[in-house]
């Protein structure tokens, strides 16, 4: 997977944000450090590809998703409240990202019913595969093709605070599995 473009709106403390992969100067680096002072939104960033994703992030790490906004009677009304910006409608990620040269598009979007402050939250995901687009199952549509469950993109590509060493202490085939995957050796382990 290859993350090629982020827009933020309104998520946690980033008003707004596009991180373009494919613009001078991440265009020419193959590695980048995200640093900065606590609170101007380092793990939004993290939190933002999370939600395009899979819906969910690894600070709550509970799916947040319009059905359980209905169900539990505002529970994921108070995740999806502490991802918003306050005192905002709406909120959105679109994240562009290729697989195999395959373009993609993912989308998490909030916004509160008649655009009210107090308004009922509708969540939406979707997902774009050249004109088409998805909306039912796409956090399990995603893991399909990027390979990987929401468990383990954030103990091997986000690695949040606290993840790093939640990894190591895997259980070895677990990790082993993991690292095939993003490694693309799966075939080496059958052959041998």
């Amino acid at each position: 997977m290859k993350i090629e473009k982020i827009t933020i709106h309104n998520i946690a403390s980033i008003a707004d944000a596009v991180i373009d992969f494919n613009q001078k100067p991440l265009v020419d680096n193959s590695l980048f450090l995200i640093c900065g002072e606590t609170g101007v939104g380092k793990t939004t960033i993290l939190d933002a590809i999370s939600l395009a994703l899979f819906g969910k992030t690894p600070r709550f790490n509970k799916n947040i998703s319009s059905r359980d906004a209905v169900a539990i009677n505002g529970l994921a009304s108070d995740k999806v409240a502490q991802i918003m910006r306050r005192h905002t409608t709406q909120a959105f990620v679109e994240l562009n990202f290729s697989v195999d040269d395959q373009p993609y598009c993912a989308t998490w979007e909030a916004h509160r019913a008649k655009n009210a402050i107090n308004g009922t939250l509708l969540i939406n995901s979707s997902l774009r595969i050249g004109d088409k687009v998805i909306q039912n199952k796409v956090s399990q549509l995603i893991e399909e093709i990027i390979g990987l469950t929401f468990e383990q993109f954030c103990r091997t590509t986000m690695l949040a605070q606290g993840e790093f060493t939640k990894f190591m202490l895997s259980d070895d085939n677990d990790k082993a599995s993991i690292l095939e995957k993003l490694t693309n050796t799966e075939q080496y382990t059958r052959y041998g």
